[in-house]
């Protein structure tokens, strides 16, 4: 098959690790962190539509809090790698809050 240039090894061949002052190993462990978080958040995405479509009940709520149990393992390691800076977060979450209690029907918000 003919590559396209558009496949992961082709990309992180083209990244001169000393322009982005990382070590190859190093690329190749932020590509995989990224790639299962991604994967993890999909899982999440997955079991929320389930609930929206099934109800949100027993087995549902169960794998709810075993995919978002894995997605903040996966968060944790972003922190440990240096992808993110998990102290900044609260920020973060602190402005969502504020955006939900303004555009959603969300009305009691403890964060």
């Amino acid at each position: 098959s003919i590559c396209t240039s558009r496949c992961r090894r082709c990309i992180i061949d083209k990244i001169s690790p000393t322009s982005v002052g990382v070590s190859m190993r190093n690329l190749e462990s932020e590509v995989e962190l990224l790639t299962i978080t991604a994967e993890e958040c999909a899982e999440v995405a997955q079991v929320c539509a389930k609930g929206i479509r099934f109800g949100c009940e027993g087995q549902t709520l169960d794998n709810l809090e075993k995919e978002i149990g894995d997605l903040l393992c996966m968060v944790g390691l972003l922190d440990q790698y240096g992808l993110i800076d998990i102290s900044s977060i609260d920020k973060h979450i602190k402005s969502k809050a504020k955006k939900l209690l303004q555009y959603s029907n969300l009305e009691e918000l403890e964060l």
